[in-house]
This record gives structure tokens, sequence and C-alpha cells, in this order.
């Protein structure tokens, strides 16, 4: 019997999160038995059971469980013999069966810098776990399994995001009376959002989405409302479908990313996209999206995908076309091989 954490499910604003979300609706619609486990926060667990997903209701097993080493026991009772850790946090102790790990990203390797050295120490370990204990160790990208061979992870298994069909284009009128430019994401310093404010946009507004994560003295936020940044915070997803759907140009200028799911999910939805020319987006995005941090170089693209009918229209066929590539079949096809089930 296959167990996954559904911890990471908080919301469909985090990568982590809409990872989740999409796999486990993604096996039940594919017929996929499987439970869940939820690990609450601060030292609490609280099994559930899931033969069900969408939309975050879950059956609940009753009871609780306390830290970490106890999930091991809880796994054996419930008769699990696979379970996937669907973070780098979730991983049980005390656990003889077959384990899988979702590894996101590299970050505390490729960017030490960004991480106290408590979390550094706890991810070494975990590559150290998973080798010892032979997990299959799942992730989105090639360019982390590259970094995860460097250390020791032989045989990553890469299975990229996927994406659902694209959605109708939302109802009523456009959310912002004035053309904008769009940028989704956590405020924080590897999202790029600071060197975007260098930025001449030219008559494009700047519209964000997402709430602060790591922001210290609210330097990049402060920086961002000085370059005329609407910042909305979190809002629902509808709300966030509709700025999408609407926007003239969707941005990504990050500095590093795992996957990078707005980015495809705005390809997707056929809004043109300039982004960081970065590894990662290097493996699904056409290239002629992706640039250099050169202000000027943003500028000019910017503004041709403002003004330009055959700019955007170029970008709005090549985007969906790439799209197309990252289904969520895919996504839910290749987790079932690496469960063994196909």
């Amino acid at each position: 019997m296959l167990a996954i954490d559904l911890s990471p499910v908080c919301g469909a604003w985090t990568g982590v999160g809409r990872y989740v979300d999409d796999l486990t609706t993604g096996l039940v619609k594919a017929g996929t038995p499987f439970q869940g486990v939820y690990q609450g926060h601060h030292g609490q667990l609280e099994p559930r059971v899931a033969t069900r997903a969408p939309h975050h209701r879950y059956d609940l097993i009753t009871g609780r469980i306390g830290l970490l080493f106890r999930l091991g026991p809880l796994l054996r009772q419930h008769g699990i013999t696979c379970y996937h850790a669907t973070s780098t946090i979730g991983v049980p102790r005390a656990w003889s069966g077959r384990m899988i790990v979702t590894v996101h990203d590299c970050f505390p390797l490729t960017h030490p810098q960004w991480f106290p050295a408590r979390q550094r120490r706890l991810f070494h370990r975990l590559l150290l776990q998973c080798t010892q204990r032979s997990a299959t160790v799942i992730t989105p990208s090639h360019d982390s399994a590259d970094t995860l061979r460097q250390h020791g992870i032989s045989s990553p298994c890469v299975i990229p995001h996927g994406i659902a069909e694209p959605a109708p284009l939302p109802q009523g009128a456009a959310p912002n009376a004035k053309p904008y430019m769009l940028t989704v994401g956590a405020i924080e310093p590897r999202k790029g959002l600071a060197f975007l404010a260098t930025v001449d946009r030219g008559s494009l507004e700047w519209i964000h989405i997402g709430s602060t994560r790591h922001d210290p003295q609210n330097t990049i936020r402060q920086t961002m409302v000085r370059a005329g940044a609407k910042l909305l915070g979190h809002v629902d997803e509808a709300t966030r479908q509709r700025y999408l759907a609407h926007a003239r140009v969707f941005a990504m200028p990050s500095l590093a990313e795992g996957f990078g799911y707005p980015l495809l999910e705005a390809m997707n939805a056929g809004t043109p996209v300039v982004a960081t020319k970065l590894p990662v987006f290097d493996e699904f995005a056409p290239s002629a999206f992706l640039l250099e941090h050169d202000p000027t170089a943003w500028r000019d693209r910017l503004a041709n995908l403002n003004t330009s009918d055959q700019a955007r229209c170029d970008h709005i066929n090549q985007g969906r076309e790439a799209a197309k590539r990252l289904s969520l079949n895919a996504m839910v096809d290749g987790h079932r091989t690496a469960y063994g089930l196909t």
C-alpha cells in the first residue's frame, strides 16, 4: 500500500503545495489507491487516510502521534509498504519500507549563503539518509538532478511538473484599468524582484501577487513600492487566474528556481512571458523568452511585448506549444512508475 505525505498542501500559491495538490488529484483520477499522512507543525503529527484528494478534502484517521521518529510505526500499523515524502522535511525515521523522496530544489547546495548553517546541515543529512536507505529520489528538473549526482545521489528520477489543459478565459472585465506586467511568487531575495524594480516598464503598470517570505527590514517590498508596484499579497485562485489571463506580460526575474510553476502556468494561459535565463527554465521554456539580468534588454523586451501584436502572437503560440509538452497526466504517470505501479 502506498502512502503520501500531504503536509505541503498549504495552498496552490506555493510551488510545493501546488505539486502535492496536482499529484494527489491526478492519482485519484487515474484510480490509484493511496493513503495520506498529514504532519502537523510544532511537533504534532496528525495521520490522515485519503482515498480521494481533490480540494484538500480528506478522510481522517483519528488520533495523534508525536515527532517524526514515530511516523514509522504508524505506517507499519496501517500496512504501508511504500511511503512518498513529498518534501525534504517529511522523511520518516524508524522506517524500513520502500521510500520515495521528492527534492524540489538544491538551493542549500547551490546557494548556501541563503540558508543558516543548521538548515544546510539538515539538507546534507537528508541526502545521506536517501543514499543509506536506497530511497528513490524524484526531482522536477535535470538541473537539480545534476547537482544531486554531484552530492552522492547516483540515479535521481527526473519527473517534470505538469499542468492541465488551458482553462477558459475567466469571465468579466480585466481586473486592472491599465495594461500591466504581472509577477507572482513570494517576496524574497531569490525571486529577483529588486532587479525588476530597476527596469523601465514604459506604460505598463506592475502588479505583484504573493506574500512576503523572507525580506529583512522590508527592503525588497520598499524597493518594489518605490518602483510603482502594486502589492496585492495573497489572493484566491480565481482572482490570480484573472490577473494572469489579462496581463500584457508575465515576468519572472528569478535568480534561482527548482522548477517554476508560474512560468509554465503563464505559457499555458497564453500570456506573453519574459524570464531570467536559468538552466531550469531552459528545460521547458522557449529560448526567446529568456534574458540575462540586463535592465536594457528587459526594457526593450517588455516594450516589444506590450506594443507589437506580432511579437505577442509569436510568444503566445510558442508558449502554449511548449506547455503542452508538460502535461499533468505525464507527471502522474511518471510518479506511478516510480511507485512501481505500472
